[in-house]
């Protein structure tokens, strides 16, 4: 896992579709267990460059059929045990509403800042606004 989270760590952020295969590939051989409960992606032991690829992977296997879609949330901690606060809870958010194209929703959990919620409409919405039909002449 140190070897695949060191490669991905390495990788810019331009090239976050390197990260992701890097990430799937350690994923397929049983690293990065995030998978607490359906629907739960913990992430809160992760670097922002690993929870980045991974969160844009668990997106593709949506868009791709590989997992069923329905709310997702993502547990990011809320930076207790980092010496520089909560860098992967506002990592995580900020990619998926500012660093994909098309950027998408998510809902806060209010009562815990080290949570929240990717909906299934959301990932629809992102999903549909992915695949978009080639235009009629």
């Amino acid at each position: 896992t140190i070897t695949y989270t060191a490669a991905i760590e390495a990788i810019p952020t331009s090239e976050l579709a390197i990260a992701r295969e890097l990430c799937k590939e350690a994923t397929a051989k049983g690293m990065y267990q995030v998978w607490k409960r359906k629907g739960e992606l913990d992430l809160h032991d992760l670097s922002a460059a690993v929870s980045r690829a991974l969160l844009l992977n668990v997106l593709y296997e949506y868009m791709d059929g590989e997992r069923t879609i329905t709310d997702l949330t993502v547990i990011t901690g809320q930076g207790h045990g980092s010496t520089a606060g909560p860098v992967l809870a506002a990592a995580t958010r900020a990619f998926l509403t500012e660093g994909i194209d098309p950027p998408i929703e998510i809902t806060e959990i209010p009562k815990n800042p080290g949570r929240f919620v990717v909906t299934a409409a959301a990932i629809r919405n992102w999903i549909e606004k992915q695949v978009q039909p080639a235009p009629r002449l």
